[in-house]
């Protein structure tokens, strides 16, 4: 029989106790006979020390035993497999998440599962750091004795005082343990004796009870053989169950007395009884039938699974855990559970239509009810108090409904409730907890209906999706600390109360109906602004600490905002709560501007918010062809960017881009030019902030008509030093002719090339101290014809004073589409004034004295490779090195009109020149909604990449006003697009409107990348 399943899981790991000690961690080397020196006032103090001398057990590394400490599963799990010689096998403890497989005990847990010995505390845990209770130890070792059975035929008569506290499954075990004296009880005060069961078992009792099995197995044996013979001569008392610890039902005919012909058959001998196990293991047809002790029932095998076409019923009694398995319940059938133990009835690989929960035989306490895999629950009504746990993706406990027989009871939820909970129980609670130990699956719920009056409390780690209030005068309590996604109250739930308790977390709120809020004054001002038809009004008695919570509450919230520096899509998104709380609160509180003390804090944070998100969108348009480092024709300059934003540019160099972006090209054979531009974003005239961009502006060529000049200027003569510094030599040479002109000289370091300069003498840095360098020094012209060499000059620096500064640390980088900044830490303990060299791709780009660079001009989408080398008077350091890419930049290829009622999809909306889209008045009657193709590619409709629409949303530009949006799956293509509200994006005061895009992702590559924001910008609407 498998009725004791469950249990003997529970204690299987056990069976170590024989050989508990030699378990320990550290312990000492075997062999040498040792002496414990802590052994000598324990009672177990000669068998400890037998079973030291017999090598079975060690103690620690400084000779001492701990006679008195626990020992855990994972020791015990060593101590059995060193004991009975079996073979170390980690692969089999795979099955266990919370054994390790590079701990120390994970070989002897894999070989106990590979003898049978233990299945683990739970399907995937083995629990190896638990400790072993004293009636667990004498479980295992009756079990360990070859015993159990006889056990489980033998009077529970063990004069102990403490006998009814044992475990139901353990009773039979311990009973006949003291009956055969291999537990002796420990002595009361008055005389009696007391076994202690859920006392920790000491590693004093393990040694005493591993060298009585040891010693005298065979002595223990006949003592419980001699006992079985003895009963078996007893005749039964009528109320005493054939077999003791058993659910039976009988087959055949007969009485309870087992008297006259009914109980015997035609041999005399008495008729067999068939258990509720065997008959639930059968695998055959079976009507209605009851369980009433603790066990697992059902076939092992899953293709051989038991039907029940009538009830079956639950009822172990408070402390009864059941298991079902490959048990299915016929179409006109239910399951029903009237009592059991917190400690769960469970259901696995078993199908049920319907599922009652009434807990009548339970002593008021809660019975749980646990699914696991395979468990299919198509409804479950909830009568009384219960616990209801899914512990797998698959176990699924359908539709639940606390019915209104429930009233007043609390119903817990915990695991993956992924269905719709009804309750219909008035003054009832429903409590989110936290999963079981040893269940994965977080506590989540979809729906909670709520018809009658309910408390809802989510605690810490859970999520409820919705709930929904449909029932009139209905209050409906929220509570704690688990996310609430949104409470919705319908049209038909008039008078609803909303009870809001502390640390309550609601993300959204739909009222559709009017509602009354009372509770916590804090956690009411913390509801998220309410949609829908409803009205909301504060109940009178926490009106006035709600106003106060309020106001302190936004008062608080500006504060947070702090001081901005740059622009953040998670700021901009803060700013827009903060408002929107502050508009909200004027009306539901009646607070005026003037209670709210800091009120212009925020109004100076919406204001730069916006002037910092039109700085990070701000570039120059260039022509065709052009770009920031070769500018041939005029540039764009924005002269405004959204609501109220004024836009000026300042030119370093108005001779070659003025002000309004018109290019004045240097003159043929002129050096190009590089001019600063820098914009100054303004609102109100109050606000401002500003951003300078660097372009190089490309002079003119020569007219295709002039003789080429291809003569190179004579060599450089007199290359002489100026001044010799530790890490810098100063030349001056004589100017060389040219038959034409000489623009420039290229100076020359140990033969490569330093750089160019237009004067007869120049600088070179980054010089090491104390070193010979060979210098050279060559003409050339307008032309690019270079002349010869000069004779090598050799020059040795000077000896450094201070020592070179070591590498920079931390180089790290944020990227948008065109630039890329860089920021690092400087080398500690540096000497002299250090500054940093900064290379791209392996061409020296730029020297600066600060720990971060912004650089622009890049092209989205690149991968670039970027160095930074610190260095001061004494040298260079080491290079700090990575690579960088830049976002990709996607652009909105093209808008389709959609109707999302009908379903209507109509062709792409004209697009202008200027990348604007036309839509036109007549052409969006049956269009609510536009859907957006985005491309990362300048010729076509073209992603080499996926894009994640998640976190998207959509706001309008002249004022910050969120738009309805959404993904658009197309039924036909199978294409996922991206889709906005178009009454949401229309200005009221232009015929002009404009979006923009936030939030997307890109994925290239298995690489995510934050998409720039992208701007829609609409005509005609």
């Amino acid at each position: 029989m498998k009725l004791f399943q469950k249990s003997r899981r529970k204690i299987s790991a056990i069976l170590a106790s024989s050989v508990l000690l030699s378990a320990m961690m550290p312990v000492l080397t075997h062999g040498a006979s040792v002496e414990l020196k802590d052994i000598a006032d324990s009672y177990a103090g000669s068998e400890i020390q037998s079973l030291v001398d017999a090598g079975i057990i060690s103690g620690y590394e400084d000779h001492t035993f701990g006679p008195h400490k626990a020992m855990t599963r994972a020791e015990l799990a060593k101590m059995i497999v060193l004991t009975m010689g079996l073979k170390e096998d980690a692969a089999k403890a795979s099955g266990f998440q919370d054994v390790d497989p590079s701990s120390w005990y994970s070989d002897y847990v894999g070989a106990l599962v590979g003898s049978g010995i233990t299945q683990g505390s739970s399907e995937t845990t083995f629990s190896p750091d638990a400790s072993i209770t004293r009636e667990e130890l004498v479980v295992f070792f009756i079990r360990a004795l070859g015993l159990e059975n006889v056990a489980k035929t033998l009077p529970v008569d063990a004069e102990l005082a403490d006998l009814s506290e044992v475990s139901v499954w353990a009773k039979p075990h311990v009973s006949m343990a003291f009956n055969i004296g291999f537990v002796n009880g420990i002595q009361e005060a008055g005389g009696r004796l007391k076994f202690s069961p859920k006392a920790g078992a000491e590693r004093q009792a393990l040694a005493r009870l591993a060298y009585e099995f040891k010693a005298n197995k065979s002595k223990y044996t006949e003592k419980a053989q001699a006992l079985a013979a003895k009963t078996e001569n007893k005749p039964p008392k009528n109320d005493e169950p054939a077999v003791p610890g058993s659910a039976t039902a009988v087959v055949g005919g007969g009485g309870e007395d087992n008297s006259g012909s009914g109980g015997n058959d035609e041999n005399g001998t008495s008729t067999p009884t068939v258990s509720v196990a065997e008959l639930l293991r059968s695998g055959t047809v079976l009507d209605s039938i009851s369980i009433n002790e603790t066990g697992l029932y059902g076939p092992e095998d899953s293709a051989s699974r038991t039907t029940i076409t009538g009830t079956l019923t639950v009822d172990p009694g408070p402390d009864g855990t059941v298991t079902l398995q490959n048990i299915v319940m016929g179409p006109e059938s239910d399951l029903e559970v009237l009592s059991g133990d917190i400690h769960s009835i469970k259901l696995q690989q078993t199908v049920i239509k319907q599922l009652r929960v009434n807990a009548v035989n339970n002593a008021g306490r809660d019975v749980r009810i646990e699914v696991k895999d395979g468990a299919e629950v198509e409804s479950t009504q909830v009568q009384s108090q219960a616990v209801l746990e899914s512990s797998s993706q698959t176990g699924k406990l359908g539709t639940i409904t606390l019915s209104s027989g429930a009233a007043s009871k609390t119903l817990t939820l915990k695991g993956n409730i992924n269905s719709e909970v009804s309750v219909d129980a008035p003054d009832s609670k429903i409590e989110l907890a936290p999963p079981s130990a040893g269940n994965p699956m977080n506590t989540k719920i979809q729906t909670l209906l709520v018809r009658a009056n309910t408390t809802i409390f989510a605690g810490t780690g859970t999520s409820l999706s919705s709930v929904q209030v449909s029932g009139p005068n209905t209050t409906v309590g929220i509570s704690g600390q688990g996310a609430v996604n949104s409470v919705n109250v319908d049209s038909t739930a008039t008078g609803t109360t909303l009870n809001i308790g502390v640390g309550a977390s609601i993300k959204s709120l739909r009222l559709d109906s009017p509602v009354v809020l009372k509770g916590d004054a804090e956690a009411i001002t913390k509801l998220p602004a309410s949609t829908g038809s409803g009205t909301v009004s504060i109940d009178d008695s926490v009106k006035a600490d709600v106003k106060a919570a309020a106001i302190k509450t936004i008062v608080e919230a500006i504060d947070d905002i702090g001081e901005i520096k740059a622009y953040s899509e998670a700021l901009e998104n803060r700013i827009n709560e903060v408002t929107a709380k502050v508009e909200s609160a004027r009306t539901l509180y009646d607070i005026k501007d003037t209670d709210i003390s800091n009120l212009s804090v925020l109004d100076r944070a919406r204001n730069e918010i916006i002037l910092y998100k039109d700085l990070s969108l701000l570039e120059i348009e260039f022509a065709s062809g052009d770009n920031d480092s070769s500018i041939t024709k005029n540039i764009g300059l924005k002269k405004e960017g959204s609501a109220s934003t004024a836009i000026s540019w300042t030119s370093d160099k108005p001779a070659f881009i003025q002000n309004d972006g018109t290019v004045t090209r240097p003159a043929a054979g002129s050096p190009d030019e590089m001019v600063s531009l820098t914009a100054t974003l303004s609102r109100h005239f109050q606000y401002t902030v500003t951003k300078t961009f660097v372009v190089t502006v490309k002079a003119e060529r020569k007219p295709s008509g002039e003789k080429p000049d291809t003569d190179a200027p004579e060599q450089v003569t007199g290359l002489r030093v100026q001044e010799t510094l530790e890490n810098q030599v100063t030349l001056a040479w004589n100017a060389a002719k040219d038959n034409v002109a000489t623009v420039g000289y290229s100076v020359y370091v140990n033969d490569m090339k330093y750089r160019d300069v237009s004067s007869e003498n120049g600088i070179v840095l980054g010089l090491s101290p104390n070193t010979p360098y060979s210098f050279k020094v060559r003409a050339f012209d307008k032309a690019g014809n270079a002349g010869p060499f000069s004779a090598a000059l050799v020059v040795s620096t000077k000896e450094a004073s201070i020592a070179a500064p070591g590498s920079v640390t931390n180089l790290v980088y944020s990227a948008r589409s065109t630039t890329m900044n860089l920021k690092w830490v400087a080398p500690a303990n540096a000497m002299g004034t250090v500054s940093y060299a900064v290379y791209k791709d392996g061409a020296f780009l730029v020297n600066t004295s600060a720990t971060n660079i912004d650089i622009i001009g890049l092209l989205p989408g690149t991968l670039y490779q970027f160095e930074v080398r610190a260095f001061n008077e004494a040298g260079y350091s080491v290079a700090a090195a990575l690579s960088a890419r830049t976002v990709p930049k996607l652009t909105v290829y093209s808008v389709r009109l959609y109707n999302s009622q009908t379903g209507k999809l109509s062709g792409n909306v004209p697009k202008l020149s200027d990348g604007r889209f036309l839509v036109l008045s007549s052409g969006i009657r049956d269009a609510d909604a536009l859907i957006v193709t985005f491309s990362d590619s300048t010729t076509g409709n073209s992603l080499s990449g996926t894009i994640d629409y998640q976190n998207a949303a959509v706001y309008r530009n002249a004022d910050p006003v969120k738009v309805a949006s959404g993904v658009y799956n197309d039924a036909v293509s199978g294409a996922v697009y991206y889709q906005f509200s178009l009454n949401d994006a229309k200005s009221s005061s232009s015929t002009q409107s404009s979006v923009t895009i936030y939030g997307l992702q890109y994925e290239i590559s298995s690489a995510f990348y934050q998409v720039d924001p992208i701007t829609v910008t609409m005509l005609g609407l």
